[in-house]
Formats: structure tokens, C-alpha cells, sequence
């Protein structure tokens, strides 16, 4: 062990409290190592990350101890904790690969089980019998996708949840869908629908090199997915095609188009079609186990479009109910989706939860 380590230690041991921040490091160190990618385990990292914060700035000398650094792949995470120029043992402690790694054996694992997932599986997964963006009949080449080199691969899909994961959106808040691959297509992955509630968004993103990504303003029926070809995404005013030039430029773009309503407006604008509605719903948690089931109840009802909602009245609306969801009315589902107002009287608070359920425009 360096010697200057061992003489700040010795110099540590004489200072009050340093049994207390030790035991905060090493709760830091478990935290980080069992972190699994949701939202319940980043609260626990960064409750403790705060307390050792605060224990740091009582004495001088821990921010001056050496902790070798590891992996640096896990440390923007948690970036805004590791920021503060009295706490760079911290930002030591973020760089820590555990993090990353547990959360890309939890995405294999989901992966590999599609289909028989269960409830303690922190990602949702379903596999889907079909394929997600099909290729066309005469399949054509668009610029910036496919060519004839052997297929090479890179960890998008996991690279997609770091892009999620510092705008505090965890993989409990993504329904994933996989499909099938078909022998005689050029795509030798198939496309993984990432779906997310929380902010009414959607991702087409396959892990082959040279195939497009894909953002997708609202949610829609995922089985309309197996039918539609690339082309029919072009002119769609609530898709957003991405090429991957570099890593960088990848993140900022999905960035844009998932976090912010400026850009579809201006993309639309641009490319004169309409702009997709702007919405305003609050990023609250949502049981996406609960939201799937639910809108699979509703896919399978006579209220599967929006059209029907727009029409139903108030009363139509209060005598609904899901027997299939153990007799959950409109209400009790708008709270499970997290739409304000009740639906069961309020129009707009109806249309609200028919647009976060089923098509944000009609014919699209």
C-alpha cells in the first residue's frame, strides 16, 4: 500500500467521526455494486452519495485521499453528485464499473428471458411474433444505412438507457419489445421497441451498425410496428429518423428528440407537414407493467381508437369499465397513466389518456 496512503490514514483515525464516513463509503461502495438501473436503486445510491457528501465538507482531509480509479463508464449517472470541487473522492467513487456492468447484465438477462419475464425483472421485455420494421419487398438502401460489409454490432439499445438514465428516466420506465429475424434480410438483430410512458415516447434502435434510429413522438398500438416498413416512417410528422455518424452526435440527436417539444415543431415546420400536439404531461412514475396491461385491454374493446373517445360523452365515459383489470373504471386508469383530471367528466383529461393510450393522430 503507498506510504502516503497509509500516513493519511493514520492522520484520519484521530479526526471525530471517521468511523461514520467510513461506514457511508463502504454503504456507497454496496449501493453502487447492486445498482440494477431503476429508480429505487438510484435513490439509494445518491442518498448515501449526499450524506458522504456532507460528511466530506466537515474535514479536510478526505477529499485528498487517493482511491484508484477503475472503469469510467458508470460516473454520468450519477454526474451531478460528483461536481462539487470538495468532493472529487466521490467522482473517485462514481467511476466504479459495478454500476454499468449490473446494469447491462440486467438488459442480457431481460433479453435472453423475453417472454417468460417476471415481476422482479427490473426491465420489461416481451417477445413479439413478427418483425419490427420489416424490410420491404424490394428493399432499398437509404443513405447512411446498410451495406454489403459482414455485420458488425454495438451496444445501442444499452447505450440508449445512459442516455435515459441522466434525465433520471430508469429502465422500470421502458417496455421493450423484441421481434423476430427473418433468414433472408440483411439485419441480422431484430429492432428493439423501446417504449417509455413517462414522457410519451417510443425508440426504434437495433444494435447492428448501419441501421437508423428512430423516435417516435407518443405511443402507438406496438403491433402496428410489425407492418410498417422504413419508408412509411419517412413522411410521418411524429417520427424522427436518426443516422449514427459518430457516438456523440447519436446522443445529442435522441437527446433532442426525447426530451424537448421544440424540436418536432421546428422539424415539421422545416419539412412542412403538421407538427405532432404538444404535450405537457409531468414525467410521473408509471407501472409499465400495469400501463401494458391496460392498453392491451383497451387495443382489445370497442374503445381502440380515438375516434371513439373524441365522440364518447360524459355519461358514456362513467359507466365504463375494465372487468379484465379487476374493474378499473376511467379514473382509476388515468392515475395508472399518470394523467391529471378525471376523464370520466373532464373531455380534455378523456383525450388526454385515449391519445397516451392509443394513437397521438389519427390515420398515422
Amino acid at each position: 500500500m503507498p506510504e502516503h496512503f497509509l500516513k493519511e490514514t493514520r492522520m484520519m483515525s484521530d479526526i471525530p467521526d471517521v468511523q461514520e464516513y467510513r461506514d457511508l463509503y463502504a454503504r456507497a461502495l454496496n449501493a453502487v455494486q447492486v445498482y440494477n438501473g431503476t429508480e429505487d436503486s438510484y435513490n439509494s445510491v445518491t442518498e448515501i452519495l449526499i450524506s458522504l457528501e456532507q460528511k466530506t465538507r466537515s474535514f479536510q482531509l478526505a477529499p485528498s485521499l487517493s482511491i484508484p480509479k477503475q472503469d469510467q463508464i458508470t460516473a454520468d449517472i450519477f454526474l451531478p453528485y460528483s461536481k462539487d470541487s470538495q468532493a472529487d473522492i466521490i467522482g473517485n467513487l462514481l467511476d466504479i464499473a459495478a454500476a454499468a456492468d449490473s446494469v447491462r447484465r440486467v438488459i442480457q438477462e431481460a433479453l435472453r428471458e423475453g417472454g417468460q419475464e417476471t415481476e422482479s425483472s427490473p426491465l420489461y421485455v416481451r417477445r413479439v411474433e413478427g418483425v419490427i420494421l420489416p424490410p420491404a419487398d424490394h428493399p432499398t438502401v437509404l443513405p447512411g444505412e446498410g451495406d454489403f460489409e459482414p455485420a458488425r454490432f454495438e451496444e445501442r439499445l444499452f447505450e440508449l438507457t445512459r442516455i435515459l438514465a441522466r434525465e433520471k428516466i430508469f429502465l422500470d420506465d421502458c417496455m421493450v419489445a423484441i421481434g423476430l429475424v427473418m433468414r433472408t434480410q440483411m439485419r441480422r438483430v431484430s429492432y428493439a421497441l423501446v417504449e417509455i410512458p413517462r414522457i410519451n415516447r417510443a425508440v426504434l434502435v437495433c444494435d447492428q451498425v448501419g441501421e437508423a434510429t428512430f423516435v417516435v413522438h407518443g405511443l402507438r398500438d406496438p403491433d402496428r410496428y410489425l407492418s410498417l416498413e422504413k419508408e412509411h416512417l419517412k413522411n410521418d410528422p411524429t417520427v424522427r429518423r436518426i443516422v449514427r455518424r459518430t457516438p456523440q452526435q447519436w446522443h445529442s440527436d435522441l437527446g433532442i428528440y426525447l426530451f424537448t417539444e421544440e424540436a418536432w415543431q421546428a422539424a415539421a415546420q422545416n419539412a412542412l407537414l403538421p407538427a405532432p400536439p404538444i404535450q405537457s404531461t409531468p414525467r410521473q412514475k408509471i407501472d409499465v407493467r400495469l400501463f401494458a396491461n391496460i392498453r392491451a385491454a383497451v387495443l382489445h374493446s370497442p374503445y381502440h381508437t380515438v375516434d371513439v373517445w373524441m365522440r364518447m360523452t360524459g355519461k358514456e365515459a362513467r359507466g365504463i369499465v375494465f372487468e379484465s383489470l379487476g374493474g378499473m373504471n376511467l379514473f382509476d386508469i388515468a392515475k395508472s397513466c399518470g394523467v391529471h383530471g378525471n376523464p370520466m367528466n373532464d373531455r380534455l383529461s378523456r383525450l388526454q389518456l385515449a391519445c397516451n393510450l392509443l394513437e397521438m393522430t389519427r390515420g398515422s
